[in-house]
């Protein structure tokens, strides 16, 4: 027999743009709003449409490592979402089945958030406990979204050859004229819907399907034709609403000797209400930070160190970051430190993504009391490096794919006859491919079509290289797609990697609970003590131990290498379960370019078995048979010593 709660939260956000956050886009809003519960939230399968999978991976506040969802309904128009848990969570220990069905109705300007959460107990078991928190943890990460509130500006600097005066008029004031001839595969026209072009009027922009709206209405601010300025205000369609709740831009044309430079600056302000004290917020959260950043978040912070200084201004700080962040490091300078008036200015110095993507970063952070709260302000200001941010774009584009199927067939399925099955599989993103000219061999141009899922209708490709023997392609998009928009060339080399694999088995004695623990978990200190002759130390590099830390086992002199390093992918101490990466040392680089372990414990009666898959993917050409044999040995004979150790011990990690 089912059984349902329902749950309603009310907000100040309107009804699309909570939806929009809260729901379809909190694969990348969760983990940023409730840190200490959500780590991230991967789609598994699918686009994102009915049928797709997605995971939300949780920290070790929340009981299971995670859950795997299905989407069952997503109807943007009326805001609704149903979704049911398929892997993970409770399912299979708690309950036999779950679903939820969102829904969130407008409410004058706010919205109103409808949740009907239907379960299916397992027999004899209570959860009224487990209701109770996912209740919170529902309003909770509602509430995250509402308070969240932020504005940002982009800006850039252009350099151009013509005069100031020139380019003013041309690109910005005859806009409406110049524009629609430039760029027409993005504007198809620009309209002058009030006023004369001075301050005051209104236009409104045209957009070609390839942007994923149809227009743009803004409103002309400020408009000096003697210093070349303009401000605009967005007043109507693009993504206010949806995406944002307010956009103006600032552009001004300064002459630079015959030529000119486009100028504009980059900011963005967050504000954060607290239950704390402004001065307890402000000691804890900034002051204190080396201390506590590690211990609340350590799946992104490793530690903070005082490289320079005591805290004081003109104090250089260095916050380490986890292989979650896309850079190691950042080295900030402390500018302004007022105890008083609870504020705090920093500049980065070094890391980051100084000089990769932004050629300056400074914050400037204010805590405000509220009462007995307090409201946490910060003004983020950075200068972009010239150009286009394409980061998401290249996000979306980069992956590599780990499949079952061996090399040759998934080099001719995917690649080489993807004119056929591509449409086949996702007619929601490509509705045809076509070779234009060729035969499919090098130097031929296939044409792939798109659906409106996708803001380009379609892109030409050339074949530059296709080499079916070491299964690898080459292409260049010649037509099409993001090139003169956002890109100016884009090319592709696909290679298939063949990985392998060895597995092992171990039967013990010891429950799986015990073995688990002792074997896998408490390594660090088992390890050592049980096989001396070959591992020296164990030790926690970052983290503590959930999925995400590092720790280095280092060996002695039998073994062809001092240490290595691996990341906790999965550490499931219900299911019995881990995974592991190599990230640093072993045979890393010298024989294998990748190495992962997928160790899972049995329980057989009373005993246990211990299983173990282990994927590497070897160097070309080098031949790792003999250090397969050796690691398999090493596994099962570890397995061992700790199950005589357990036997002679038999209080041990009870």
């Amino acid at each position: 027999m089912s059984s349902s709660w329902t749950l309603e939260v009310e907000t100040k956000e309107s009804a699309a743009a909570i939806y929009k956050a809260a729901f379809l886009d909190w694969h990348n809003l969760g983990p940023k709003l409730i840190p200490e519960l959500i780590t991230s939230v991967t789609l598994i399968s699918g686009g994102g449409t009915p049928g797709s999978i997605r995971q939300i991976n949780f920290t070790p506040a929340v009981p299971f490592g995670f859950v795997k969802e299905r989407l069952d309904l997503v109807d943007r128009e009326k805001l609704e979402l149903k979704v049911s848990i398929v892997e993970g969570g409770d399912l299979g220990i708690k309950i036999e089945s779950a679903t939820t069905h969102i829904k969130v109705e407008p409410k004058g300007n706010g919205s109103i958030v409808k949740v009907t959460a239907t379960y299916k107990a397992i027999a004899g078991v209570d959860i009224s406990e487990d209701i109770k928190k996912a209740q919170e943890g529902f309003i909770k990460s509602i509430k995250a979204q509402a308070r969240r509130k932020m504005s940002s500006s982009w800006t850039a600097e252009v350099e151009t050859k013509a005069p100031a005066a020139a380019i003013f008029k041309a690109a910005f004031l005859d806009w409406h004229n110049l524009g629609p001839k430039l760029i027409p595969q993005i504007i198809t026209g620009v309209t002058l819907i009030s006023g004369d072009g001075s301050a005051g009027s209104i236009r409104q922009i045209n957009f070609s399907p390839a942007v994923p709206f149809s227009f743009v209405k803004e409103r002309l601010d400020f408009v000096d034709h003697e210093k070349f300025e303009l401000k605009t205000s967005v007043v109507e369609g693009g993504d206010l609403g949806n995406k944002i709740e307010s956009a103006t831009s600032h552009i001004k044309v300064e002459p630079k000797g015959n030529s000119s430079i486009v100028k504009m600056s980059s900011s963005w302000t967050a504000e954060v209400e607290t239950k704390a004290p402004a001065a307890a917020i402000f000691k804890a959260a900034f002051l204190d930070w080396h201390n506590l950043g590690p211990k609340l978040i350590p799946q992104i912070i490793t530690g903070v160190t005082l490289i320079s200084g005591d805290g004081s201004p003109g104090s250089i700080r260095q916050i380490n970051f986890s292989p979650a962040v896309p850079f190691s490091f950042v080295k900030e300078r402390l500018d302004l430190v007022d105890h008083e008036k609870l504020e705090l200015k920093t500049s980065v110095v070094e890391g980051g993504d100084l000089g990769s993507k932004i050629e300056s970063a400074t914050s400037h952070i204010k805590v405000e009391p509220k009462g007995n709260s307090s409201i946490v302000k910060v003004l983020a200001t950075y200068k972009a490096i010239a150009g286009v941010d394409v980061a998401e774009d290249i996000k979306k584009a980069k992956e590599e794919v780990e499949t079952k199927a061996p090399a040759a067939a998934i080099f001719k399925a995917a690649f080489l006859d993807w004119h056929n099955l591509g449409p086949k599989l996702i007619p929601q993103i490509i509705t045809g491919v076509t070779l234009i000219s060729g035969d499919g061999s090098p130097g031929s141009i296939r044409q792939i079509n798109f659906s409106p899922a996708v803001p380009f209708s379609f892109v030409k490709e050339r074949l530059d290289l296709v080499d079916h023997e070491k299964f690898e392609l080459k292409t260049s998009v010649i037509e099409g797609g993001d090139l003169g928009s956002k890109i100016e060339s884009a090319t592709s080399h696909i290679k298939i990697k063949m990985s392998s694999s060895w597995t092992a088995e171990v039967e013990t004695k010891a429950p799986a609970d015990i073995i688990f623990k002792a074997a896998f978990l408490d390594w660090h200190n088992l390890g050592p003590k049980l096989i001396p002759q070959i591992i020296t130390g164990v030790t926690l590099i970052s983290g503590d131990g959930s999925p995400g830390s590092i720790r280095q086992i280092n060996f002695s002199p039998v073994v062809p290498f001092s240490f290595v390093k691996e990341r906790l992918d999965l550490v499931d101490h219900e299911k019995f379960e881990l995974k592991t990466s190599v990230v640093e040392g072993g045979d890393l680089g010298s024989k294998i370019e990748s190495a992962t372990s997928h160790i899972k414990v049995e329980p057989k009666g009373n005993s246990s078995i211990v299983k173990v898959l282990a994927t590497y993917k070897a160097i070309a050409g080098v031949d790792v048979a003999e250090d397969i044999k050796k690691a398999k040995e090493g596994f099962i004979n570890s397995v061992k010593a700790v199950e005589q150790h357990l036997e002679a011990n038999p209080g041990a990690y009870a």
